[in-house]
């Protein structure tokens, strides 16, 4: 299938997505409150573009991974770009109820290999990577680097034959910037990659310590 019509389906859900208006009360689990969004700006603000998304297809595929696991579903955007690679299976999980519905709803329209699991990566992660032994992860949810240490950990611990692990928004802030320059230079990683907009890091790469910033 031409890479201009593979998505098409996808990108006509995310044109949608931007046309409706529809008011929602999203939980703000940071600072323990909720604010009301409308849907459209969400998927505006909370969705990568759709050149970053084909992006993760494309890795996915060249890296011949089997299944993927994702943490911050928002609207399923990138859950479904993960879902139309050759993986057999993709599990997401988003903390918000409303918008793990709303992803469930968008994903089944297209997806039919995708679990979308409710919850806080703190209580469900350790127990669904035990439970679909992922080799592919795109880590999305809490921008924290208490937050990617503890994924980093149980990754490395669950399954230590992973291929990669992609890490969204590595210049958000300054606490992200830094947990990005400790896992460059963690030995377990003999190979990074910073795109900017996001980090990737390979365990299981057998060559010399190598760290990449590529222009995407």
């Amino acid at each position: 299938m031409a890479a201009k019509t593979r998505f098409n389906d996808i990108e006509a859900l995310r044109q949608d997505l931007r046309s409706n208006h529809e008011l929602i009360e999203v939980a703000d689990f940071k600072n323990q409150t909720s604010r009301i969004r409308r849907i459209s700006r969400l998927a505006i603000t909370s969705s990568t573009e759709r050149k970053f998304s084909s992006f993760l297809y494309h890795l996915a595929n060249y890296l011949n991974a089997e299944s993927a696991m994702e943490t911050g579903t928002s609207l399923g955007i990138n859950t479904l770009h993960l879902a139309k690679s050759n993986l057999k299976s993709v599990t997401t999980i988003e903390r918000s109820q409303i918008m793990a519905l709303l992803a469930r709803n968008n994903i089944s329209t297209i997806s039919k290999k995708t679990r979308v699991v409710n919850g806080d990566i703190y209580k469900v992660l350790e127990e669904e990577i035990a439970r679909s032994k992922p080799d592919f992860y795109f880590l999305n949810a809490d921008h924290r680097s208490s937050a990617i240490a503890f994924c980093i950990d149980l990754i490395l611990r669950h399954t230590p034959r992973t291929k990669c692990v992609i890490i969204y928004d590595i210049y958000r802030s300054k606490d992200m910037k830094e947990i990005w320059q400790q896992l460059i230079q963690d030995p377990r990683f003999s190979l990074s990659i910073d795109l900017f907009q996001a980090g990737l890091i390979f365990p299981n790469v057998e060559m010399f310590k190598q760290h990449f910033i590529l222009y995407f």
